[in-house]
């Protein structure tokens, strides 16, 4: 059998989405200790508190509340979780976006609209993976927060909503989304097996289906700032 060539094009592509998923992975590790500072600095001030210490904010001239240190905190923890929510979702919004992109490029083709995608794709011997189109879906709810795709995302994907998500017609579609990082991997992965490859080789070394990167870093700076709180005690 003869050898496979090599395909420059396929090369690019591979390296540009590798290139995504490691600024994925080192974005999440960024919000995610962020968050765990927020939290044990929370902790640390309720501590405080509990304590006898400095209560931290501000009253207006008739006595009411206008803002307090553990209020704002709790706030900026709500802030850093919804960070890490939407980081998720940017990256799978672009991921797909650099598969059309790709496409369009590779097979010479300026045709709108993802099932034209797909068959200029396996004109030119690209094979398309089985959860690409899924990917596609999560994707345009992602764009146009619509029932017409979000209904269809539901039935093809719906590990991607919480359990408890029932649909109605005011529903928020984006704000419904419960993407977690395998779902995040697992987009990648479709992504890579749906495009024009260098070689055929198999699964990348940096397409990782765990999040062993991402969780160490978070559990070493939930250690770092939970230290940090129990000195203060």
């Amino acid at each position: 059998m003869a050898p496979i060539p090599f395909n420059i094009l396929g090369y690019r592509f591979e390296k540009g989405l590798q290139v995504f998923k490691e600024s994925f992975d080192s974005a999440m590790v960024g919000v995610l200790r962020k968050k765990e500072a927020i939290q044990a600095e929370l902790m640390e001030y309720k501590h405080s508190l509990d304590n006898g210490g400095k209560w931290i904010g501000e009253r207006d001239e008739d006595g009411y509340l206008l803002w307090d240190r553990e209020t704002l905190l709790e706030m900026d923890l709500e802030e850093s979780a919804e960070a890490v929510v939407e980081l998720r979702k940017a990256f799978v919004l672009a991921i797909y976006h650099y598969w059309e992109r790709t496409i369009r490029i590779y097979c010479h083709t300026t045709e709108p609209g993802h099932p034209n995608l797909i068959d200029r794709a396996k004109e030119n011997g690209i094979m398309i993976g089985q959860h690409l189109e899924r990917v596609h879906l999560l994707a345009n709810v992602l764009k146009h927060n619509s029932s017409k795709w979000g209904n269809r995302l539901i039935r093809a994907w719906p590990d991607v909503f919480s359990t408890r998500f029932q649909s109605n017609d005011q529903t928020d579609w984006s704000a419904a989304l419960a993407i977690t990082d395998l779902h995040v991997n697992d987009a990648f992965e479709a992504i890579l097996n749906s495009g024009p490859r260098s070689k055929l080789n198999g699964n990348e070394p940096w397409l990782r289906r765990d999040k062993d990167k991402v969780s160490s870093a978070a559990k070493d700076a939930k250690k770092r700032n939970y230290g940090k709180a129990i000195k203060a005690t």
